[in-house]
Parts: structure tokens; C-alpha cells; sequence
């Protein structure tokens, strides 16, 4: 039995805006995506669906003009005191940064080839709450993300940082299976 809706009218579908693609329009509610979209937050940690949040962004602004495009990678902290005993502060840093350049590598070959501007960070702790805290933090307007990034744990059709991030943070969020 099909639902009914003011007389067994279903809800037409929201109509395109001018030159704003569906998923933003939608999520916006805003005719003028450059007014409401200005600094779009992408975490990348190197998996294939980080790289095809950063296509679709590509995408995005070739239809609907530019926005401030940011990579944020966060790796999850070392935390093993016996590390910290042999391991000077330096090295870990040093660590951190040489993987955070791997996972960025493919979105800025991407981006750079599209002739985008954007800036990348590195943070360090747990995935969701930095990402959340940084987004806040930057005042962003929005994120794209990944649907499931590079680890194997979470639930079936979201990642556990997605779900988790979809919860906390009070902005759009496009997720990018």
C-alpha cells in the first residue's frame, strides 16, 4: 500500500535550483550555493571513498563556482608509553606528518590537477571528535566525506566515523559512497 499525502498526492520531488546540484540544494535550502557554501572540509585518510569525496567536490565546483576547499587528515594518537621511552617527540611529529602526506597524496594530485586552490592540516587524536572539533573550529560550512574509510571495523553501511560525526557536528554533511 503506497503512503498518502494530501489526498494520495505523494511530495514531488524538491526542483533543482539554478545550477545547484540536488544533494547541495537540498541540504541548503538556498537558491545561491555561493552564498551558503564557502569552506567545504574534506577528511581524507587515503581510502578510495575520501578520493571520491574529493571528485565529487571537483565536481561541484565546476558546476556551481568556487568554494575554500580543505583537507583535513587526522592520525589516531601513539599512545604507548614504552614508544614515548625510546621515541623522541620529534620523531613521532615527523611520524605523523609522513602519513598524513601519504593520505593526501592522491586528493592533492586530484585537486592540483583540476587547477583547485586548497590547504591541508593534520591532527592528531580520535578520528571523529577531532574532525568535529576542527570543523567547529574553522567554521565550516560543510563536509564531504567518505562513506567508509581505510579501516575494517563499524557498521554495515556507514562508517563508524561517519555515523559518529553525522551525530555530533550541526552542519551539512554529504557522504559519498
Amino acid at each position: 500500500m503506497r503512503p498518502e499525502i494530501d489526498g494520495g498526492q505523494l511530495p514531488r520531488r524538491r526542483p533543482r535550483h539554478d545550477g545547484v546540484p540536488p544533494a547541495l540544494a537540498v541540504l541548503s535550502g538556498h537558491p545561491n550555493l555561493e552564498t551558503i557554501v564557502k569552506n567545504v572540509l574534506i577528511p581524507i585518510d587515503g581510502s578510495a571513498n575520501a578520493l571520491r569525496a574529493v571528485n565529487y567536490v571537483i565536481d561541484q565546483v565546476r558546476e556551481s563556482g568556487p568554494c575554500s576547499i580543505h583537507l583535513l587528515n587526522v592520525q589516531l594518537p601513539i599512545v604507548s608509553g614504552t614508544v614515548h621511552a625510546f621515541i623522541s617527540k620529534e620523531m613521532i611529529q615527523d611520524y605523523y606528518e609522513d602519513e598524513a602526506k601519504a593520505a593526501l597524496a592522491q586528493a592533492r594530485i586530484a585537486l592540483d590537477k583540476a587547477g583547485l586552490t586548497y590547504q591541508t592540516a593534520l591532527r592528531v587524536g580520535p578520528v571523529a571528535a577531532t574532525l568535529t572539533a576542527y570543523a567547529a573550529e574553522q567554521k565550516f560550512d560543510h563536509i564531504v566525506m567518505g562513506s567508509r574509510g581505510l579501516g575494517a571495523a563499524g557498521s554495515l553501511l556507514l562508517g563508524s566515523v561517519v555515523l559518529k560525526v553525522l551525530q555530533t557536528v550541526h552542519i551539512p554533511v554529504v557522504v559519498i559512497n
